[in-house]
């Protein structure tokens, strides 16, 4: 598989989550299925799948990049879900609305 089809995958899940969860409350966070930790997770293992790729190619590496920053919002997502911080909960949905619409 290409190195931008498993990048574009990624931003489909991330999207994905992001128009379901944009409409959701912190307590509807709680009880995703699957988690928010889960989903952090598996998208840390994709960045770094595409970081260890993405080798020295400007556009791949810039991919990976993204992938990562993703990665790190989602899990500061899923930390305000773990630790019932509904605070911060729209800033980083932005945030991630941001990252995700990167070509």
């Amino acid at each position: 598989m290409e190195l931008r089809q498993v990048y574009n995958r990624m931003l489909f899940v991330a999207n994905h989550f992001l128009e379901n969860a944009s409409h959701l409350t912190l307590e509807s966070l709680k009880e995703y299925d699957p988690s928010v930790d889960q989903i952090s997770k598996n998208m840390r293992m994709l960045a770094t799948i595409l970081k260890d790729l993405a080798g020295d190619n400007y556009e791949d590496s810039n991919m990976a990049m993204n992938a990562f920053q993703c990665c790190l919002i989602m899990e500061r997502l899923a930390d305000a879900v773990a630790s019932n911080n509904g605070d911060d909960l729209e800033t980083i949905v932005k945030e991630f609305e941001i990252h995700v619409n990167v070509p």
